[in-house]
């Protein structure tokens, strides 16, 4: 116990790199599966939370350009039924060459 909530899982599948850091997460639920949207200075993780005591890495993205700070946002278009995550990027802090901004089609994400 953390005070007043109780950690009930765990997840790090990070390989430690000076430019490694967690650092944005965001989360995403499609019918019956919860996911972690989660940024680090080499790319993106996508991270099945549906049980919390188990979490497991689906998918990971790596990104060039930008620093090695990163954030991510989701948006359901209603018009065409798909979700997608933004991730930007920022710039020269931490070693990055050019801001980015990545668009993920979330669509094909398992809601079973």
């Amino acid at each position: 116990r953390e005070g007043n909530v109780i950690r009930v899982g765990r997840w790090n599948g990070l390989v430690s790199t000076s430019t490694s850091f967690y650092n944005g997460i965001w989360g995403y639920a499609v019918g019956d599966r919860e996911y972690a949207l989660q940024c680090h200075g080499q790319g993106f993780n996508i991270i099945d939370i549906t049980d919390p005591t188990s979490p497991f890495r689906v998918q990971f993205v790596p990104m060039e350009g930008g620093g090695y700070w990163r954030d991510a946002a989701t948006h359901h278009d209603a018009v065409t039924g798909k979700s997608y995550a933004y991730v930007g990027a920022q710039g020269n802090q931490g070693g990055g060459t050019n801001p980015n901004l990545f668009v993920f089609d979330l669509s094909n994400l398992s809601g079973d």
